[in-house]
């Protein structure tokens, strides 16, 4: 017998909740001008689940970090980033943004995001290009 499952493509253009969209919106990322929006389920420092939201538009980069008490957001220009790409690890797995003269932003996520994320790397490399 066979199955006719069809797999789907990860959905890159997630609905962040309203206080994250407010920070995207302030940054430049508002919604109308997002080709990538994707929430991560691990912290910043890669060791807890936690919160975090890349978004992408056509020429920048903004990653939305839950930190004690507050958000933080991190802005990069498509220009500064050398190349995207996925490390998959025991249980999960980072994003890698390399950039020009600036530290590797690093999104890091749990196997269950894996396909997400190796789709977001392509779509920034794309972009990049």
């Amino acid at each position: 017998m066979t199955s006719n499952k069809t797999i789907q493509a990860p959905r890159l253009l997630e609905d962040p909740p309203l206080h994250v969209e407010s920070l995207l919106a302030a940054a430049g990322a508002e919604h109308p001008h997002r080709l990538i929006c994707v929430q991560a389920d691990m912290a910043a420092d890669g060791l807890h689940y936690g919160n975090q939201w890349l978004a992408a538009t056509q020429n920048r980069i903004l990653i939305a970090r839950q930190t004690v008490g507050a958000w933080a957001v991190v802005d990069t220009s498509i220009d500064d980033v050398i190349r995207a790409h996925t490390d998959v690890l025991v249980g999960g797995g980072h994003l890698l943004i390399e950039r020009h003269a600036e530290p590797v932003l690093v999104v890091a996520f749990t196997s269950t995001e894996a396909a997400k994320f190796s789709e977001v790397a392509r779509g920034i490399e794309q972009l990049r290009k």
